[in-house]
């Protein structure tokens, strides 16, 4: 199956920004004028909801993708770094293919060999 990393990335880092702004939302919801109170909580009712929207799109890509606790906590790993490294060199979104292949063996880790032994038998198979 090819995995579209760039995007899966993405969609990880979606879902941080909007874990971000609702907890900022939530610290800052009795700071400020009393009037405007409301207006606030509504803004984190919303953060929320995005928040809930966002996770449940990771959760389906995790489902899909049949990934174990392991395998997503190194996807988060692989999002913390390709956001550093994003910021450190100032490139938009584009993420280059050697990069992409080894942050997909992080990941997922190693593919198997084309030509491998049978595990129940031993016998070559192609």
């Amino acid at each position: 199956m090819k995995i579209d990393i760039e995007r899966l990335i993405d969609a990880v880092t979606a879902e941080n920004e909007a874990y971000n702004e609702y907890c900022y939302s939530s610290k800052t919801l009795y700071r400020g004028p009393f009037e405007e109170i409301t207006t606030r909580k509504n803004h984190v009712n919303y953060a929320r909801e995005v928040h809930d929207r966002e996770q449940n799109a990771v959760d389906t890509l995790a489902e899909v993708f049949q990934m174990d606790t392991e395998t997503r906590n190194r996807l988060y790993i692989a999002t913390r770094a390709v956001n550093r490294w994003r910021n450190a060199t100032q490139w938009a979104r584009l993420i280059p293919d050697t990069m992409q292949d080894q942050i997909r063996r992080f990941i997922f880790g190693e593919p198997e060999a084309p030509n491998s032994t049978c595990k129940y038998c031993g016998v070559w198979q192609a």
